[in-house]
């Protein structure tokens, strides 16, 4: 696929499962990353006639950073997303990245989510990136974070990829989602996808949350699909 023919199947089947899902009498909750996904996505996904006030919108990760920091996963979506919609938006759940430091972001952005979610919170959908050492949100290879499975989000203060103070879901809440797409864009994630997805023994963040139980969509354009 082109990067546009994956932004483009995205957006439809996004569109299709949030409105099935809401004819059901039930709320779509979401989880999206930054990165190049919001900057080829988010655009779109304005476009969109949907009843998105009826759509809990959250983040697979965030840097804690102010919001209007650049490499604000919020500010992203606000910009090139949100404030675009001509009425009123999805209902945030969004890590509370003025309360300080990671310790303090997680422990409130966790709270929100159980408020809106459950215990454990119950997405509908869980969109990831891939980068190109194999990590998802902000679950990098080998990193302890990949080991907190008794929390729904958890701090990293030492992230291998600026900037290093980060919150993330973890592998127990994406294990719950209803549905995970996997989606990625360029040559430079193809090698961590093929391991990913040929090798069962990998143990590459991304190979993990393929591994972990929800439904799994990969949604790859040809040449991060090698």
């Amino acid at each position: 696929m082109s990067p546009a023919e994956v932004v483009d199947e995205v957006v439809t089947t996004f569109a299709s499962r949030v409105r099935a899902t809401l004819a059901s009498g039930r709320r779509f909750a979401l989880a999206v990353p930054g990165g190049s996904f919001a900057t080829r996505v988010f655009p779109s996904l304005a476009t969109l006639d949907l009843d998105w006030p009826r759509i809990d919108l959250t983040w697979v990760d965030e840097r804690v950073v102010p919001m209007s920091d650049p490499e604000s996963n919020q500010k992203a979506a606000h910009d090139l997303w949100l404030s675009r919609l001509a009425g009123p938006g999805p209902r945030l759940i969004a890590p509370p990245v003025a309360m300080g430091g990671v310790a303090q972001v997680a422990a409130g952005w966790q709270a929100a989510l159980v408020t809106t979610l459950g215990s454990p919170p119950r997405l509908d959908l869980a969109v990831v990136g891939v980068g190109s050492d194999g990590h998802v949100a902000s679950l990098f290879p080998a990193h302890p974070v990949l080991d907190c499975l008794d929390v729904w989000v958890a701090g990293v203060s030492d992230s291998p990829k600026p900037p290093p103070a980060r919150v993330t879901l973890t592998l127990a809440t994406l294990a719950h989602a209803r549905e995970i797409w996997i989606v990625a864009f360029g040559s430079s994630k193809a090698a961590a996808i093929a391991d990913a997805r040929r090798n069962p023994a990998s143990m590459l963040p991304v190979a993990i949350v393929a591994r972990s139980g929800p439904q799994v969509r990969w949604i790859l354009d040809s040449e991060a699909d090698g």
